[in-house]
């Protein structure tokens, strides 16, 4: 992938990875991995280039069909912020594929590998377990475990007065990152077409930053994260009804401990700790959510979702004031008519609205409603190669603050959008088909006084895009397309209640295309020339997009 801006920024990234496996015997293979990795970036002033490549040679032992270990060694170079460094690694692994005990499924994985890229060194371990049991048809429980370490080495520039005390033109900063979950999911039938399902799942999470050369203000630190997830679900599916009722409550606790070393005074380690403490903090939410569903008849179905929350973020610092509460209510009502075999047409209503309110007075000015209504049909027509699908929106989004009438630096505003897609397809001749595509916004926004429900717009955008090309089908595996483009928005201000002109950017142009496949072979060729038009200043823009995909 290369992407470059007007700035000559370029950024390239490329990932390489190749394994072969030889069979020395029914139990024994041998093992030639080559791995490469590499950015470049621009951009980036610090870390703009960086590569690793590695070479493992090694052996895959199966000792059972359904049990594998192998043990992987070999060479490692390593490029990062101007610094090469390389070393010896190795990688050990084994897994299950699916062994049976009793009436157990269990399913597991270890692995570790180690990167002794001197001066840095890099350690990867994990631990899978899944074990699952199926009581009935209708009835499965499931227990996971994990276990993870992984620890990294990072360059970054030494300031002068490290310098002055290492000699060093480089740190090292290392993020050793552990980590423990386990799930249990259960599966039951209360009654017949009733089913209960239960879920938990915890884990905890522990991540050092260790800091090479240290100084009064880099220090290493400690982060402590734990979260907690429950939940309760009912089903009930019968053969014109589907209901479902859940409950759920989830907790995170994230601690931030700064450690001391000899460089930093009392006093310093004071403010710093303080500075840690005011990351740390702890959240808490509890939410139902629902759906109901029933097909009044073979051409005409109706249902409903709904999902309610209450989310409780604390900060425990008394220097952190980002304490909150929010409330989000969704509600979805669809109709789905099917009016012939050709015809298929969705209408759904959606309902959002969401409060937020922060505790403390030095933020509850931005304490705000916000309401979304919208309703987005769609109709669908298919007879033979024919196809036509359309659909359209209206939305309203109104924003209303609290404390408006005491603040005057907020302001309540509205948002309103009416949205238009239209896709056509069909055959021209034997050979030749006819694809278009047309899509049509309109957005308006201004002032909103809710109490009054009057409003004063300010902004107002029409953007227009058009589509077609006509698609010359030499075979199956061969076709040649051309058509034209056109994007065209424009933006007015309002001066009372009139709108006046403001800008306007278009953009239109041929299109070209090749398109050569087949099951083993992709080719894609899209090109078009656009002519860009910003006020009175015009410029023509080539575009090219190229995609090959082999199947091997």
């Amino acid at each position: 992938m290369a992407i470059k801006t007007d700035k000559k920024f370029i950024r390239d990234d490329n990932d390489f990875r190749f394994q072969f496996y030889r069979s020395l015997s029914p139990k024994f293979k041998t093992a030639f991995f080559l791995n490469s990795l590499s950015f470049a970036d621009e951009k980036l002033s610090g870390l703009s280039k960086a590569s690793s490549n590695e070479i493992l040679l090694g052996l895959k032992f199966h000792p059972v069909s359904k049990l594998a270990f192998s043990i992987l060694g070999g060479y490692k170079f390593d490029y990062q912020m101007g610094q090469r460094d390389n070393g010896w690694v190795y990688r050990i692994s084994s897994d299950t594929t699916e062994l049976n005990i009793s009436d157990y499924h269990l399913r597991a994985n270890l692995n570790h590998g180690e990167d002794f890229i001197t001066p840095r060194k890099n350690i990867s371990s994990a631990l899978n377990l899944t074990l699952w049991r199926r009581f009935a048809p209708e009835v499965e429980s499931k227990i996971g475990f994990t276990a993870k370490r992984i620890k990294r080495d990072f360059y970054f520039y030494a300031d002068t007065n490290l310098q002055k005390m290492y000699g060093v033109n480089f740190n090292i900063e290392g993020r050793d990152e552990k980590s423990l979950s386990v799930i249990f999911i259960l599966g039951y039938p209360l009654i017949e077409n009733l089913m209960i399902d239960l879920n938990f799942a915890v884990d905890t999470r522990n991540i050092m930053k260790l800091i090479r050369y240290k100084t009064s203000s880099l220090y290493d630190s400690n982060i402590e994260e734990f979260n907690l997830n429950t939940g309760v679900a009912f089903a009930y599916e019968s053969e014109k009804v589907r209901f479902k009722l859940g409950f759920n409550y989830a907790e995170r606790n994230e601690i931030h401990t700064p450690k001391r070393n000899e460089f930093i005074t009392e006093s310093v380690f004071l403010r710093i700790t303080q500075n840690e403490e005011r990351k740390n903090n702890q959240s808490l939410r509890r939410s139902i959510n629902g759906e109901f569903s029933v097909a009044m008849s073979e051409r005409f179905f109706v249902g409903s979702m709904f999902y309610i929350s209450l989310f409780r973020y604390d900060t425990p610092s008394i220097l952190n004031d980002d304490d909150r509460d929010e409330l989000l209510q969704i509600l979805r009502i669809f109709f789905r008519f099917k009016l012939s075999d050709e015809i298929f047409v969705d209408l759904p209503v959606d309902l959002n609205n969401q409060h937020l309110v922060y505790i403390f007075s030095t933020r509850s000015v931005n304490n705000n409603w916000n309401r979304i209504i919208k309703l987005s049909p769609s109709i669908a027509f298919e007879r033979g190669r024919i196809r036509n699908y359309a659909n359209f929106s209206v939305l309203a989004n109104y924003t209303v603050y609290d404390f408006e009438a005491q603040v005057s630096s907020v302001k309540s505003y509205v948002f309103r959008q009416f949205y238009l897609n239209d896709s056509l397809f069909f055959p021209v001749f034997d050979r030749i088909s006819f694809e278009g595509n047309l899509q049509l916004i309109f957005s308006e926004s201004g002032r909103l006084k809710w109490k009054e429900f009057k409003e004063r717009p300010t902004l107002f955008i029409n953007t227009s895009e058009y589509n077609f090309r006509f698609v010359y089908s030499v075979s199956d595996d061969v076709k040649f397309s051309t058509g034209y483009r056109m994007f065209d928005e424009r933006r007015f201000k309002f001066v009372g209640l009139d709108k006046v002109p403001d800008s306007r950017i278009t953009a239109r142009g041929l299109t070209c295309g090749v398109e050569i496949g087949n099951e083993k072979f992709k080719f894609n060729l899209n090109g078009w020339i656009e002519r860009l038009k910003f006020g009175e200043r015009i410029s023509d823009v080539p575009n090219l997009n190229l995609s090959l995909i082999f199947n091997l």
